[in-house]
């Protein structure tokens, strides 16, 4: 995730996804997304919560320290179980006031990069525990543009009974807390 002074931080709908912001949804990997957040103008604080997924109903607890200045925050996070879907937020505004809390939901997007062809072959090894990729295939290569994630559609092996799903992502409570 990433604070920010300006409309938008990590990724922006409707615009090709950065080679980090593709790293981090098709792979999992976030030091290129890191590298880049980091030597951006107007970024405040980048930074990465945990190294293993969060399991549905999991969550976790970050202490933050951000520039005064930083007013919003974005946040994308690998989805499991797709071949380049992210839970993305996009420029929400940080409470301004100590003890204030904002709810934010994040949306699943699409990064735009690779085919979904929702087979495991093509997806990252935690998604059926055996096979699966942990790299970029060109072969599945997209060209896409960031948008709304349609979700897991039954085309390959995933069932969207099992790895669907409807509405938000992630619930991320941002409070001030001094």
């Amino acid at each position: 995730f990433a604070t920010h002074r300006g409309r938008h931080g990590v990724f922006r709908p409707g615009r090709p996804a950065s080679e980090g912001l593709q790293q981090l949804a098709e792979n999992g990997g976030v030091p290129v997304l890191v590298d880049e957040l980091s030597g951006r103008r107007g970024i405040g604080t980048v930074a990465v919560v945990g190294d293993a997924p969060i399991a549905p109903g999991g969550s976790t607890t970050v202490l933050v320290t951000t520039d005064r200045r930083d007013r919003r925050f974005s946040l994308a996070a690998m989805l499991v179980c797709t071949n380049d879907g992210f839970a993305g937020i996009d420029g929400a505004r940080l409470p301004r006031r100590y003890g204030k809390a904002t709810v934010v939901y994040a949306r699943a997007f699409d990064a735009g990069t690779e085919l979904n062809t929702e087979a495991y072959v093509d997806l990252v090894p935690p998604c059926d525990g055996m096979g699966g990729s942990g790299s970029t295939n060109p072969a599945l290569a997209e060209g896409g543009v960031v948008h709304r994630h349609e979700g897991i559609e039954g085309r390959g092996d995933l069932d969207p009974e099992v790895h669907g799903w409807d509405g938000p992502v992630a619930k991320i409570t941002i409070e001030r807390v001094g």
